[in-house]
Protein backbone atom coordinates (compact mmCIF):
# COMPACT_ATOMS: atom_id res chain seq x y z
CA UNK A 1 0.00 0.00 0.00
CA UNK A 2 2.92 2.41 0.36
CA UNK A 3 3.75 2.30 -3.49
CA UNK A 4 0.47 2.99 -4.21
CA UNK A 5 -0.01 5.91 -1.91
CA UNK A 6 2.29 7.54 -3.25
CA UNK A 7 1.86 7.07 -7.14
CA UNK A 8 -1.27 8.25 -6.48
CA UNK A 9 -0.04 11.55 -4.80
CA UNK A 10 2.05 11.63 -8.52
CA UNK A 11 0.16 14.12 -11.24
CA UNK A 12 -1.03 12.15 -13.67
CA UNK A 13 -4.20 11.00 -15.84
CA UNK A 14 -3.27 7.34 -15.80
CA UNK A 15 -0.80 5.07 -13.20
CA UNK A 16 0.38 1.47 -13.73
CA UNK A 17 1.72 -0.20 -10.38
CA UNK A 18 3.71 -3.17 -11.16
CA UNK A 19 4.33 -5.69 -8.69
CA UNK A 20 6.87 -8.30 -9.25
CA UNK A 21 6.54 -12.11 -7.11
CA UNK A 22 8.04 -14.96 -7.32
CA UNK A 23 4.73 -16.95 -6.70
CA UNK A 24 2.91 -17.30 -3.58
CA UNK A 25 2.99 -15.06 -0.66
CA UNK A 26 5.80 -15.03 1.66
CA UNK A 27 4.96 -17.34 5.16
CA UNK A 28 2.19 -19.34 2.50
CA UNK A 29 1.48 -22.31 4.04
CA UNK A 30 2.08 -21.47 7.94
CA UNK A 31 -0.28 -19.19 8.11
CA UNK A 32 -2.98 -17.62 5.30
CA UNK A 33 -1.10 -14.93 3.85
CA UNK A 34 -3.05 -15.89 0.66
CA UNK A 35 -6.23 -13.76 1.99
CA UNK A 36 -4.30 -10.91 2.90
CA UNK A 37 -3.12 -10.10 -0.21
CA UNK A 38 -6.06 -10.67 -2.17
CA UNK A 39 -7.34 -7.76 0.25
CA UNK A 40 -4.78 -5.50 0.00
CA UNK A 41 -4.91 -6.02 -4.27
CA UNK A 42 -8.87 -6.10 -4.02
CA UNK A 43 -8.32 -2.47 -2.47
CA UNK A 44 -6.00 -0.72 -4.65
CA UNK A 45 -8.06 -2.48 -8.19
CA UNK A 46 -11.13 -1.08 -6.85
CA UNK A 47 -9.66 2.38 -5.69
CA UNK A 48 -7.66 2.44 -8.64
CA UNK A 49 -10.78 2.87 -10.85
CA UNK A 50 -11.48 6.63 -8.73
CA UNK A 51 -7.54 7.34 -9.14
CA UNK A 52 -7.01 6.06 -12.66
CA UNK A 53 -4.50 3.85 -11.27
CA UNK A 54 -3.83 -0.04 -12.98
CA UNK A 55 -2.58 -2.72 -10.79
CA UNK A 56 -0.52 -5.23 -12.33
CA UNK A 57 1.04 -8.80 -11.42
CA UNK A 58 4.33 -10.49 -13.18
CA UNK A 59 4.84 -13.82 -11.53
CA UNK A 60 8.65 -14.80 -12.36
CA UNK A 61 9.49 -18.80 -12.43
CA UNK A 62 8.20 -20.53 -9.53
CA UNK A 63 4.92 -21.27 -9.97
CA UNK A 64 2.00 -19.59 -12.38
CA UNK A 65 0.14 -17.97 -9.17
CA UNK A 66 0.13 -14.27 -10.18
CA UNK A 67 -3.34 -14.76 -11.53
CA UNK A 68 -4.63 -15.63 -8.10
CA UNK A 69 -3.57 -12.72 -6.85
CA UNK A 70 -3.88 -10.04 -9.79
CA UNK A 71 -6.86 -9.97 -12.52
CA UNK A 72 -4.48 -7.94 -14.80
CA UNK A 73 -1.19 -10.42 -14.68
CA UNK A 74 1.98 -12.08 -16.47
CA UNK A 75 3.77 -14.98 -16.19
CA UNK A 76 7.47 -15.40 -16.65
CA UNK A 77 8.57 -19.32 -16.40
CA UNK A 78 12.23 -18.01 -16.83
CA UNK A 79 14.06 -14.32 -15.44
CA UNK A 80 15.69 -14.28 -18.54
CA UNK A 81 12.67 -13.48 -20.73
CA UNK A 82 11.27 -10.76 -18.22
CA UNK A 83 12.32 -7.79 -20.60
CA UNK A 84 9.57 -9.00 -23.15
CA UNK A 85 7.08 -9.80 -20.15
CA UNK A 86 7.35 -6.11 -19.46
CA UNK A 87 6.68 -5.13 -22.54
CA UNK A 88 3.88 -7.71 -23.25
CA UNK A 89 2.25 -6.14 -19.97
CA UNK A 90 3.02 -2.39 -20.87
CA UNK A 91 1.51 -2.96 -24.41
CA UNK A 92 -2.09 -4.68 -22.71
CA UNK A 93 -2.15 -2.12 -20.00
CA UNK A 94 -2.02 0.46 -23.24
CA UNK A 95 -4.52 -1.72 -25.57
CA UNK A 96 -6.75 -1.72 -22.42
CA UNK A 97 -6.63 1.73 -21.47
CA UNK A 98 -8.10 2.19 -25.20
CA UNK A 99 -10.63 0.06 -24.95
CA UNK A 100 -12.13 1.63 -21.94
Amino acid sequence: LIAYDRLVQVDAPKRILIVLSDGDPSGYGQYDQRKGLQSVTAFVEKDGKRTGTELWGVGIGGNDSIGMYYNNNVYVSDDNKMGNALLTLIKQAVTLKKQR
